[in-house]
């Protein structure tokens, strides 16, 4: 007999066992393998065949892969449009999955504004003393900065001149004639101009990645057994007809052996057997039955 195994294909497993079941088995007389070892268990009329170690009779090859997820964060929104993935085994490329956005910090553009201010300063005025009295020889004037900074509120800048207040006494009494006196009074400086805060950005960035990462090829191999079973049965060729002096026995005949020339009756009651015989044979009886090795008579 000879047993498939699996019984069609291949499988992946390198040990296999199947059963086989011969009725009216007798024994089990050899048992091999095309590849690996086999070994045998008999129970009944049920063989167990198992089978290892043999040489595979195709492959195939395939890669794992899986979704992989990251991401990545910056100050700018500037991100690549894809990433290398490299973890647990499994590399590839990641590509941008949605816009990025802002996971934390904000911005603030930045404003500007006129802003004014003033300080004190002194306001004066000269005078000279000609024939007459005392004549004014400048104009009003001050010691006031053209510009002064401003900081203040977050905003900053330079605030320009605008107006001075105040305005210094005359002159009066008597003098020599040539004099001259400077006249002064305290005055106030007034600016204005446009002062700016800066841009604040505390902002950080993040853009998603996902894709299919690959892991290490693997490869398969897949198995298969033809085990060749040489078995002993007793196997039943038909019914014969005794006559005896009690009348007509029917025996049922087997050949218990399955080798020529000889094959055996069992009564039913296993009280006996009858050995069948070639017709020529000199042991040989007149009784005769019709085998599937031909004619055969049984043994006086």
């Amino acid at each position: 007999m000879t047993v498939n195994i699996p019984s069609t294909g291949d499988n992946t497993a390198q040990a296999q066992s199947t059963t086989v079941t011969i009725p009216n088995l007798k024994s089990v007389d050899a048992i091999s393998v095309n590849t690996g070892t086999v070994t045998k268990s008999v129970s009944g009329n049920t063989i167990t065949i198992n089978c290892s170690g043999g040489a595979s009779v195709r492959s195939s090859q395939s890669t794992p892969s899986q979704p992989a997820n990251d991401s990545r964060t910056s100050g700018s929104n500037s991100f690549p449009s894809s990433i290398p993935y490299n973890s647990g085994g499994y590399s590839g490329t990641l590509y941008t999955n949605g816009l990025s956005f802002v996971a934390s910090g904000s911005y603030y553009p930045g404003d500007s504004k006129t802003a004014t201010g003033s300080q004190s300063c002194t306001v004066s005025r000269d005078y000279t003393y000609l024939s007459g009295g005392w004549t004014a020889t400048s104009g009003v004037y001050n010691n006031a900065p053209g510009s002064i900074p401003y900081n203040s509120g977050g905003y900053s800048g330079t605030l320009s001149l605008t107006s001075v207040s105040g305005n210094p006494p005359a002159k009066t009494g008597s003098g020599t004639l040539g004099d001259t006196v400077t006249m002064s009074t305290a005055g106030t400086a007034s600016y204005s101009g446009t002062v700016s805060s800066p841009s604040s950005d505390t902002r950080v960035w993040q853009q998603n990645y996902s894709g299919t990462v690959y892991g290490t090829p693997v490869t398969t191999y897949y198995y298969a057994y033809v085990v060749t079973l040489t078995y002993t049965d007793t196997v039943k060729l038909g019914t014969v007809n005794y006559k005896t002096p009690n009348g007509i026995i029917s025996l049922p005949v087997y050949d218990l052996t399955m080798t020529l020339p000889i094959a055996r009756i069992k009564l039913p009651s296993a009280i006996g057997c009858f050995e069948l015989l070639p017709v020529n044979d000199a042991r040989a009886s007149n009784v005769r039955i019709m085998t599937q090795y031909g004619l055969k008579a049984i043994g006086k």
